[in-house]
């Protein structure tokens, strides 16, 4: 059976002809099947954000291609990429409008990769969709929908972000250590909500952490990447029995 998403030979290197070319990605190819859970570890210089930016069309890659439910994408830009594509970023104030409320920034999400206005627009008949996806965060968010997202903390403005980026069940939900920047309680709530979410509407989704447990703990099949290099990847039926030692023996052996 052909996989949803194909990762097909990722080469990426800065610098290249210089005395400080470095090779970011080197040959990567991987894939994931529709609903999988996707997780990515490795160290720092592994190619982890690289990886991510270049899925999202934030950067050119030199060679390789990407393939969505038998769809190459390879040259579609970052905004055209939007209607397949979502992103939550480590940062809990990048992807919302500060100023604008929760409503406003859902109803953003809610449109993406549709032509829009400058104004943000609220459609009555869109709010019960807005109050039934902030209600699954068990936040009360749905009681504040005039709130603006400047006046929410990092871990309630992170769980919003999730609903935005989910909301239009994208083929295709990108995690970039999302949890990096929450206290330790936090980031269970969020992680908890991310697999919730996942889960539930079946969104094929690819997730960069530092956390070995979390690794372990979430997601369907992992990829180790290091120096650039996919080293080892850990299927379906392996995942189930790792254990926060094995990984940590795995990558520390790299």
């Amino acid at each position: 059976m052909d996989q949803f998403i194909v990762i097909d030979d990722f080469c990426k290197t800065f610098g290249k002809g210089t005395v400080k070319e470095n090779k970011v990605l080197s040959h990567i190819s991987f894939g994931l099947d529709k609903a999988d859970f996707g997780v990515i570890v490795g160290g720092n210089g592994a190619g982890k954000s690289t990886l991510l930016n270049s899925l999202a069309g934030e950067l050119k890659l030199d060679s390789g291609k990407l393939m969505i439910d038998k769809q190459d994408i390879t040259q579609t830009d970052t905004t055209k990429r939007s209607v397949f594509i979502s992103r939550v970023f480590q940062d809990p104030t990048l992807g919302t409008a500060p100023r604008m409320t929760i409503a406003q920034n859902l109803a953003l999400a809610y449109k993406r990769g549709q032509k829009r206005g400058f104004k943000p627009s609220v459609k009555k008949d869109d709010l019960p969709l807005f109050k039934k996806r902030l209600k699954q965060l068990d936040l009360g968010l749905e009681d504040r929908l005039d709130a603006d997202m400047d006046s929410l903390s990092g871990g309630q403005r992170q769980a919003v972000s999730l609903v935005m980026a989910t909301l239009t069940k994208p083929d295709l939900l990108l995690l970039d250590e999302h949890t990096a920047a929450l206290d330790p309680h936090t980031q269970r709530l969020v992680m908890q909500l991310t697999d919730q979410l996942v889960r539930e509407y079946g969104i094929t989704t690819l997730m960069i952490t530092h956390s070995l447990s979390d690794a372990v703990a979430y997601g369907d099949k992992l990829f180790i990447l290091n120096h650039g290099e996919l080293v080892k990847t850990v299927d379906r039926e392996s995942k189930k029995s790792l254990t926060i030692d094995n990984l940590f023996h795995s990558m520390g052996t790299l």
